[in-house]
């Protein structure tokens, strides 16, 4: 299995709904970015029901730092290393913030829609915090299928715990994602490049389909951090 060297496997996941102003503020920005940092951009639209020509980006294929996705109402924006490009992204958010929203991931209705849906049915390991951490015997879980354990179902229905990060097995395949508090969706970088670009799509489908309101949300809302929303 070859690797891609020029992909990156830590992304930031957003959401964002007002589709035509969300592109023209967008494209805006990273030109800005480009001329005044020297940071490049590669935009990969993979949304069929967007039309690439109405929305084209310059691409230097030999200087891109920051590799964007998107996809039905996601925007992922992978870098090498989500800690070192931190006050770039935060500029992202405050720039863009009518117009898109992070998706939280470790949102409790959104972890457990992982399993429900059955993207996944392999738990690998979670880390978790809050008022109740003497009710468990751990702050970290690590095994398979602990998505089926009480302790899993604890987690999801105390109310005072909230999950750090979890690391779980898309269904059928050799890879591992890991979501991190608040919005950061690692990949395990051992996989080819059709598998990546397979688990975007595919990841970004189960989103769409299992927690569309994360992406419709209204301009200046944002969706609550805590973890346990919904429940």
């Amino acid at each position: 299995m070859e690797t891609n060297d020029n992909v990156f496997y830590d992304a930031m996941l957003y959401g964002f709904k007002d589709q035509e102003n969300f592109w023209i503020m967008l494209r805006r920005l990273i030109d800005e970015i480009e001329i005044s940092e020297g940071i490049y951009f590669t935009v990969n639209i993979l949304d069929k029901k967007i039309h690439n020509n109405m929305y084209s980006f310059r691409v230097d294929q030999n200087n891109n730092h920051i590799q964007i996705y998107i996809i039905n109402n996601l925007m992922w924006m992978f870098v090498e290393d989500v800690f070192e490009y931190t006050p770039l992204l935060k500029k992202f958010e405050s720039k863009l913030s009518k117009y898109m929203s992070k998706i939280h991931v470790t949102n409790k209705y959104f972890v457990d829609s992982i399993f429900n849906s059955n993207f996944s049915n392999n738990l690998l390991e979670i880390n978790i915090e809050g008022e109740d951490i003497s009710e468990f015997e751990a702050e970290t879980f690590t095994g398979s299928f602990i998505n089926k354990t009480f302790e899993y179902r604890n987690i999801i229905n105390f109310s005072d715990i909230h999950i750090r990060y979890l690391k779980f097995q898309p269904l059928k395949l050799n890879a591992v994602l890991t979501l991190r508090f608040p919005n950061v969706i690692q990949f395990s970088n051992y996989i080819d490049f059709k598998m990546y670009q397979n688990l975007i799509k595919s990841f970004s489908t189960c989103i769409y389909k299992t927690n569309r309101k994360l992406l419709y949300f209204n301009k200046g809302e944002r969706y609550e951090e805590n973890n346990n929303s919904n429940y």
